[in-house]
């Protein structure tokens, strides 16, 4: 009967470590969120881009907003990418975002993640 309340108390514990993790990470500064960027949608009433990840509009997992005002600093079309964000982590509307105003904030997944060959030799 101990070990079962004893169990039962480390799953409370758990579990409710992981929600306060979940809620300190909607507001964390300078995350890194990598993903597959799935779908785009240009606003036609202010510009704003959204490149949503991870599963189209409305299911999304996470979306890199793009504000209208920043959008002309942006060349590249990252649809079917796998690209890296950071930025301020937010929550909207339920889902995750990060707003960019800078192309430095956004890079190509393989750009950073490019293997290096080492060559290990032992001295003896």
């Amino acid at each position: 009967m101990k070990a079962i309340l004893v169990f039962f108390l480390f799953s409370i514990i758990c579990v409710t470590a992981k929600s306060q993790t979940a809620i300190s990470l909607a507001s964390v500064n300078d995350t890194t969120i990598c993903g597959d960027v799935v779908d785009t949608h240009w606003s036609a009433s202010d510009g704003t881009i959204f490149l949503n990840l991870g599963d189209a509009f409305p299911n999304q997992t996470f979306t890199v907003v793009i504000p209208g005002s920043d959008a002309g600093k942006f060349t590249t079309d990252y649809k079917g990418e796998s690209i890296c964000v950071t930025g301020r982590l937010e929550l909207y509307k339920g889902k995750r975002e990060i707003v960019v105003s800078e192309p430095k904030q956004i890079k190509r997944a393989s750009d950073m993640f490019t293997p290096r060959f080492v060559d290990w030799h032992l001295q003896w």
